[in-house]
C-alpha cells in the first residue's frame, strides 16, 4: 500500500461518522440493484480529484482519543500524522 510505518497508515484516518456529516447528509446507500455509484463514477474516470476530495473530508476530522491505543509516545506521533493530513501536506 506504500505506507512504510504503522504511523503514516493511521495518519490517514479520515474520521469517524460524526466528523463526516458533511459528506453523509446526502449519501444514497449503494445497492446491487440500484447501479447509480458505478454509473456516476464511470463519468469521473481520470479526472483525477482524489487527493482534493480526501483533504476536503480530512478537514473536519479530530483525533479519537479513545480509539488508539498504545504507548503515549506513538499516540503522540499518530495525532501529529492526522493533523498534518488535516492541513493538507
Amino acid at each position: 500500500m506504500g505506507f512504510p510505518s504503522i504511523v503514516d497508515l493511521l495518519g490517514r484516518y479520515a474520521g469517524r461518522a460524526s466528523d463526516l456529516q458533511k459528506w453523509l447528509s446526502d449519501a444514497q446507500i449503494n445497492r446491487d440493484r440500484n447501479l447509480r455509484l458505478q454509473y456516476l463514477a464511470g463519468m469521473d474516470l481520470n479526472t483525477y480529484h482524489e487527493a482534493d476530495i480526501y483533504y476536503d473530508i480530512a478537514a473536519n476530522r479530530k483525533f479519537p482519543e479513545d480509539l488508539f491505543t498504545g504507548k503515549a509516545e506513538t499516540r503522540a506521533m499518530v495525532r501529529h500524522a492526522i493533523e498534518l493530513g488535516k492541513a493538507g501536506q
